[in-house]
Parts: structure tokens; C-alpha cells; sequence
């Protein structure tokens, strides 16, 4: 069988049937496995390919800066302060997904090659005729540690994109990411783009005044004093269950 590379999750039936497999990880010994469950392994891992997020707050004012490097000299090289794991330089070319803060992405750029090193003396761009002439030859550009050349990228494409993404349309790809380490601003998160939206991303309708008085039984005048007194005060005493998730529901639309 060969290796999953990167490596993938699949969902918990297929790991039972893994697990129901004779010997299986017995002494942490490979086993063979029956053609059949290999067959719905390959079938179950997912298509879309890995890509990076990482944090770049200027991503979008440099959109037009960056593609008159590449226009001029076939490419751009970044440079990140952490290490990028040697065994998915293989996945090359990838996209790395800006975020801009906050989880938000509006500019992807095409990574076609990478050059990562260990410790914390860093490298120099192993491609000077496609790096700013300011970083040519240097491994930091200060003295912190946020600021150690580790890694470098070949940058040869940028896109704005059409929609904003959000931290919901990936998902982590293990081990490398964690839904916590995902969009960590040390490191960098490796992902897959959601095939299907999440929930999270369809806006819902906001929870009115309207809303909550079809169902409270109190006046418009008493609720507004109510929403009133919170958003000054950031506190209120509520009754009652069913009053408690109805206040619930509008508090929360008008704090958002």
C-alpha cells in the first residue's frame, strides 16, 4: 500500500474497520489490510490540495508591488521567520492564503518553490535575481527572533480574490495543523480548502426587537429600557427560563 502523503484523517467508521483489521498496530508493526478497505481509503481521502495560511496584515497593499516583480522578473521570493517541515516541500506548487487579521483572506499567492532551514541563524534567498535588492544576501533583518530568515518562498502568482475567506472555509490538515494552531502568527497553518460552505459562513437574519417581543410578555417600552440598561451597564437580571433564552437571543444580536 502506498503511503498517504501528507498524511490524511478519515472519518470514525473507516477507523473502526482499520481497527477491526487482524493484529492491527500490534507492537506498532505495519499490517496488511484487505484490497477492498484499501480501495474505500483512496476513495474517502479528500482531492483538494494543501495550501498555507499565514499572517501578512499588508498582503493586499502589496498586491500590485509584488506582481510587477514577477512580471519583470519571473518571480518574488518572501521570506517567513519559521520553519516550513521539509517533508511537504514536495507538495509544491501551493497556494498560501493571506491573513489579513482577524481570520480574513482576500489575496492568495502561488507558491512554486520553497527553501527552509533549521535553528536560528537562518538562510539567504537561494534566488537573488527574483529578491528585493534589500534582502539580498541576508539571513534576519533584525535582531529579534521574529525577524531570522527561516524560510523562503518562490512566489510566481498572485490573485485577489473574488470573495473574502474566512478561517471556516479551511480546515487543518494534520499533523501539521490543529484547529487551535491553524491560524497561529508563529508558524504557519496548513490546510485544505472546505469542499462544502460551513454553517458558520451563511449570515444569519438578526434577532429584532420584533422578534422578541412575539414571544415576551412585556411592553416595547420595558425591553428597550431593558437593552438599554445592558448597553450601559453590560448587565442585567433576567427571569425565568423562557424570558432568559428569548433576552438571550437579542442580547447577543445587538452586542454583535
Amino acid at each position: 500500500m502506498a503511503p498517504f502523503t501528507p498524511a490524511r484523517s478519515f472519518s470514525e467508521p473507516l477507523q473502526d474497520k482499520l481497527r477491526a483489521t487482524p493484529n492491527y498496530n500490534q507492537q506498532h508493526a505495519i499490517r496488511p489490510i484487505t484490497q477492498e478497505l484499501y480501495e474505500e481509503l483512496v476513495a474517502a481521502s479528500p482531492d483538494e490540495p494543501i495550501c498555507l495560511l499565514g499572517t501578512w496584515r499588508e498582503a493586499s497593499g502589496d498586491v500590485d508591488r509584488i506582481r510587477e516583480a514577477i512580471a519583470t522578473r519571473g518571480g518574488w521570493a518572501s521570506w517567513w521567520s519559521f520553519v516550513f517541515p521539509t517533508e511537504l516541500i514536495s507538495q509544491t506548487p501551493l497556494w498560501l492564503y493571506a491573513n489579513e487579521g482577524g481570520g480574513r483572506f482576500r489575496v492568495r499567492f502561488r507558491v512554486s518553490e520553497v527553501a527552509t532551514s533549521r535553528g536560528n541563524d537562518g538562510i539567504a534567498s537561494p534566488w537573488p535575481e527574483i529578491t528585493d535588492e534589500e534582502r539580498r544576501n541576508i539571513t534576519r533583518t533584525g535582531d529579534r527572533q521574529s525577524e531570522v530568515c527561516k524560510t523562503w518562498l518562490r512566489i510566481t502568482e498572485v490573485d485577489r480574490l473574488n470573495e473574502e475567506l474566512t478561517r471556516d472555509d479551511f480546515e487543518p490538515v494534520a499533523p501539521w495543523s490543529t484547529e487551535q494552531s491553524l491560524l497561529n502568527q508563529n508558524a504557519f497553518g496548513f490546510a485544505r480548502r472546505r469542499t462544502n460552505p460551513s454553517p458558520t459562513n451563511v449570515a444569519a437574519r438578526p434577532y429584532s426587537v420584533k422578534d422578541a417581543l412575539e414571544k415576551l410578555f412585556i411592553s416595547p417600552e420595558l425591553l428597550t429600557k431593558i437593552i438599554a440598561g445592558l448597553e450601559r451597564k453590560r448587565n442585567v437580571i433576567l427571569q425565568g427560563r423562557q424570558g432568559s433564552e428569548r433576552h438571550s437571543r437579542l442580547v447577543r444580536s445587538r452586542m454583535h
